[in-house]
């Protein structure tokens, strides 16, 4: 009777509570990354929300390290450029040849001011949307005078 039993249950149809065990934790860690909950992820996968919850919880402590990196990565930027200037000495300027060392500062210094929202090139793009912006509207307003005059002149015959 036993086996009858483990025979039945081995023929029942998977349901998404009991199909998520061949489903990659890459799957459920990328969609997570991207902000979906527990929930979401499992109807996408066809597996049961507490089954997601239980993989994840053996990543948490990656996925907390990836929102802290996240959330200061431009200040992770600027504190390794400010370590490599550190660590440069006189000795090392002098072995290492300066086309490796520049650049690996310029990529950081990029990166830094990529991260807080500046530009990396001369020309500030938010400045110039800024002044874009302000024309648009002084068009606007020219447009509105231009029409007004129109509307004056066509009353007046």
């Amino acid at each position: 009777m036993n086996q009858n039993m483990d025979t039945n249950l081995a023929n029942l149809p998977e349901t998404p509570e009991s199909a998520p065990k061949g489903i990659p934790i890459d799957k459920i860690l990328e969609l997570r990354r991207k902000d979906l909950s527990h929930g979401q992820i499992a109807e996408l996968l066809g597996c049961s929300r507490s089954n997601v919850t239980q993989r994840l919880k053996d990543h948490q402590e990656d996925l907390d390290g990836l929102d802290r990196f996240k959330k200061h990565r431009a200040d992770i930027f600027a504190y390794k450029q400010m370590q490599m200037v550190q660590s440069l000495t006189a000795d090392k300027l002098q072995k290492a040849p300066l086309n490796v060392l520049m650049p690996a500062l310029g990529i950081l210094y990029d990166k830094e001011r990529l991260e807080r929202g500046q530009s990396t090139n001369n020309v500030s793009v938010r400045g110039s949307l800024e002044k874009l912006a302000t024309s648009a509207t002084e068009l606007e307003e020219e447009k509105a005078r231009l029409m007004a005059e129109m509307d004056e002149m066509e009353g007046d015959d």
